[in-house]
């Protein structure tokens, strides 16, 4: 039986409808991501990128197409500026472009890149359309498959006609391929790997989710399996009573019974042999007659069946040779008691059949007058039956106590005053450290165990299960002997009188610590989750509004202060060609390289080129440059004992972020003189430590403190390394410094 509840465990997981809602709801969180993934943003961000690539591609090509200016109506290879050419080359190269073409009004290829294609003519409609109609057409062909010309394309590009057009009038039309393979697959690489932590976070969350559901799912088959087994065991005792209680009423009126019998077939035996031999023949228990010296003389057919014997066998046989050796003496004495008293009993022994067979019986005897002779009657009962019956009380009541004992609950018995007795001497001293006859002498009742707090809690609950059915489920908190916290699960029933008054409590109680402590754990995770979602979006809006900041103040007025220059110089040159001086256009340039260096400054910052082109060592060596132009009172140290291809590609740009958030942090809040960052690799592991000797901080205390207060500098750089498969630890004290490690192995 146990085994098959065991089994059931798993088997009945999804059977119990609080279970399965939690279960549900967890695939549907863990499935939200990756499926808000796939049908919202993989598409958003692959559909605004081509859309953009589709602009630049559209923009460039009206901006070579004003190159194209013919006096004639119709464009012809022979009459094409050289300054397009010019442009046309530097663009391609510039832009990243795969092919340029122009065609004539008729289709003629006049000019391209490539020069096989020069004199081919494209008759397809959608040229025709865009010529004619002079509407910018503009197309998207992926890698491996053919352009709008049947060309197999070994890129991403986008295939981009504009109509060249003269007094509104299309004279032919302006074709270009415009790579964004290299972009695109960025895109595709930064989704990717977002779609994987996203994939990791929520397998994680089902993956806690079913652990914890597992779990409470086995605790509530453990408990709803020992109180089925209390109760089965409670009511077969309950059955084994009444029965015996019943044998017992009905064999005490069949013992008056015959008593009364047993009168009336002697009164009657003095008038009737016959009819005394009638009577004997058919009592219900064996009768056997003998001597005063034991042989016997007579027997009823019930003794005949009891021994197993035929009648001739059974007479003359002497009472020591009908019972076992082992009992042969305390017979002989209870055969003389009789003889000598006229009465006697022997109860609980053994006779012995004719196959050898012992059975237990219950034997009463008396000397009677026989004709003219005192013989000695014995009754025989066969007490086979109530032996098995007791046998089986016994057996129960054997598995009540192994049950009691090895219950993962603690069964008790309490009273209205707070008393309370316990079954398991082990358990209860193993639990809370008391000694059970500290419960027992009542010098310990129970509200004095349980937390101060919970007690009126666990009093009013009580109180609302007694106005009830008088069944209750309470969890409050109890110390141990040795000041240990623990809560607990208390069950039970309140038994009341015929008056209503309340005899006793029969209950359990379990040991919930463990639960409590995990589903704190998971209200912890779930509310550092959603502080990390909100600090992303809230340093996403942030890094906006630093770039929008930078290119409205720094290249935004550049910009501006160079148009209205270069619209001076316009106007000079349309009034008066003298007065256009070099020196004007030579101030530019200076403007021009700082709006540059502006531009460049501002990509470094997002993301440093080096780390793609160099690797991390010469990153490291970069930014450590750059912050101490930032702070130049702060010395730098660096031990880097590894080679670049020693670093996993995605651990370069975690290892980057860690130590740009850890020399930030000090810079701003340590106070410190001193920086040492180490990047090592040893025993197969490759090990990042950054340290400083500020002033240094309680990790204790920042760390137990809540989410927002601690800030999202160390919670991001501890997200970072274990989700790149890392381990963080922080090392710090007040005026000790401060040292960050991350580790990861390789």
């Amino acid at each position: 039986m146990e085994r098959q509840l065991k089994a059931n465990n798993h088997s009945n997981f999804l059977k119990n409808r609080f279970l399965r809602s939690i279960f549900i709801t967890g695939v549907l969180l863990a499935l939200t991501l990756p499926v808000a993934y796939v049908v919202l943003i993989h598409p958003a961000f692959t559909d605004l990128l081509i859309a953009d690539k589709v602009d630049d591609a559209l923009s460039i090509a009206k901006h070579l197409s004003s190159y194209v200016s013919s006096q004639s109506a119709n464009v012809e290879q022979n009459h094409l500026p050289v300054n397009f050419l010019n442009q046309a080359v530097e663009h391609k190269n510039d832009f990243g472009l795969k092919k340029l073409k122009v065609f004539a009004k008729s289709g003629e290829v006049i000019f391209s890149t490539d020069a096989n294609d020069v004199g081919t003519i494209n008759r397809e409609r959608y040229l025709h359309e865009v010529i004619e109609k002079g509407k910018p057409y503009a197309h998207v062909v992926t890698r491996h498959n053919e352009s709008l010309e049947g060309q197999t394309m070994s890129a991403d590009v986008v295939e981009t006609y504009v109509p060249l057009t003269r007094d509104d009038s299309a004279i032919g039309a302006f074709e270009i391929y415009y790579d964004i393979t290299r972009r695109k697959d960025q895109l595709d690489n930064l989704l990717l790997r977002s779609s994987g932590i996203l994939t990791i976070l929520a397998g994680g969350l089902l993956f806690l989710v079913i652990i914890l559901l597992f779990k409470e799912h086995r605790t509530i088959a453990q408990r709803e399996r020992a109180e089925e087994q209390v109760r089965r065991a409670h009511d077969e005792l309950e059955r084994r009573v009444k029965d015996r209680t019943a044998d017992l009423l009905e064999a005490n009126e069949r013992l008056s019974q015959e008593i009364e019998e047993r009168k009336r077939i002697e009164e009657e035996l003095r008038g009737s042999e016959k009819k005394y031999r009638s009577l004997i023949n058919e009592a219900s228990d064996a009768i056997v007659l003998s001597d005063t010296e034991g042989n016997v003389l007579d027997t009823n057919k019930k003794a005949l069946e009891l021994f197993g014997y035929a009648r001739d066998e059974l007479l003359y046989k002497h009472v020591t040779e009908l019972h076992p050796e082992e009992d042969l003496q305390k017979t002989l004495t209870a055969f003389k008691e009789v003889v000598q008293s006229g009465t006697g009993f022997l109860n609980d022994t053994k006779i012995l059949r004719n196959d050898g067979q012992a059975v237990p019986v219950d034997i009463t005897g008396s000397v009677i007058q026989y004709g003219d002779h005192k013989v000695v009657q014995g009754f025989f009962r066969d007490i086979t039956e109530r032996k098995l019956a007791e046998a089986a009380i016994r057996k129960a009541e054997e598995q009540y106590r192994l049950l009691v004992k090895n219950l993962p609950s603690i069964v008790y018995r309490g009273y209205k005053d707070w008393s309370v007795d316990f079954f398991d001497k082990n358990k209860i001293e193993s639990a809370l450290g008391y000694n059970l006859e500290d419960f027992t002498s009542r010098k310990i009742k129970w509200s004095e165990v349980i937390v101060e707090e919970d007690l009126e809690r666990a009093s009013s609950e009580f109180v609302q299960a007694l106005r009830g059915d008088k069944s209750y489920v309470r969890e409050y908190r109890i110390k141990t002997k040795g000041g240990k916290i623990l809560w607990i699960q208390d069950r039970g029933q309140i038994v009341c009188d015929q008056t209503g008054e309340i005899e006793y409590l029969s209950g359990v109680f379990f040991d919930i610590t463990d639960h409590k402590h995990t589903d704190e754990a998971l209200r912890r995770s779930e509310k550092e989750l959603r502080f990390l979602s909100a600090e992303l979006l809230n340093a996403q809006e942030r890094e906006r509004a630093r770039l929008a900041r930078e290119l409205h103040d720094g290249v935004g007025q550049a910009l501006s202060t160079m148009k209205v220059r270069i619209e001076t110089l316009a106007k000079i040159g349309r009034s008066d060609e003298s007065q256009l001086r070099v020196e004007e256009l030579e101030n530019l340039v200076p403007m021009i390289r700082q709006t540059i260096e502006e531009v460049r400054n501002t990509c470094m910052d997002l993301r440093p080129s080096t780390l793609d082109s160099l690797g991390i060592v010469p990153t490291i060596d970069w930014f450590s440059r750059e912050f101490q132009t930032t702070y130049p009172h702060m010395q730098i140290e660096k031990e880097i004992d590894i080679q670049e291809t020693e670093v996993p590609d995605p651990l370069k740009t975690v290892i980057y972020r860690i130590v740009q958030e850890a020399f930030n942090n000090a810079g701003k809040h340590s106070g410190t003189q001193m920086m040492r960052v180490s990047l090592v690799k040893k025993n197969g592991e490759i090990r990042l430590a950054v340290k400083d000797n500020g002033g240094g901080f309680d990790p204790e205390d920042l760390l137990s403190a809540d989410t927002a207060e601690r800030g999202f500098g160390l919670t991001s750089m501890k997200e970072r390394t274990e989700l790149s498969g890392g381990s963080f630890s922080i090392e710090s004290g007040i005026g000790k410094g401060t040292t960050i490690r991350a580790t990861w192995k390789v």
